[in-house]
């Protein structure tokens, strides 16, 4: 961000672009805590249940947050991708 700063005025395409990703960014983490808190709710009453099942939910939530990880990388990527392209294509 810095570096598109320097090179750009506030107003640039790619610095509004840039602020509102990290502004949705910050909001999804934000959204992320407030669902791992009601998720940590879930996980204490399953600790009752049988430890088979704990230790499977758990294993599909670290599937989950792996995913979800792997999804927002490949889209910064994408996103970087039609950046570059942009500006190979002089549309920027």
């Amino acid at each position: 961000m810095s570096e598109l700063k320097s090179k750009y005025t506030p107003k640039h395409p790619d610095i509004l672009r840039a602020e509102r990703h990290v502004a949705d960014l910050e909001e999804k983490v934000e959204k992320m805590k407030v669902q791992e808190k009601g998720e940590n709710t879930k996980v204490r009453e399953m600790a009752m249940l049988d430890p088979s099942v704990v230790a499977s939910f758990r294993a599909m939530e670290n599937q989950l947050i792996a995913t979800e990880l792997e999804m927002r990388r490949l889209q910064e990527e994408d996103s970087k991708i039609k950046n570059q392209d942009r500006r190979v294509s002089g549309e920027d």
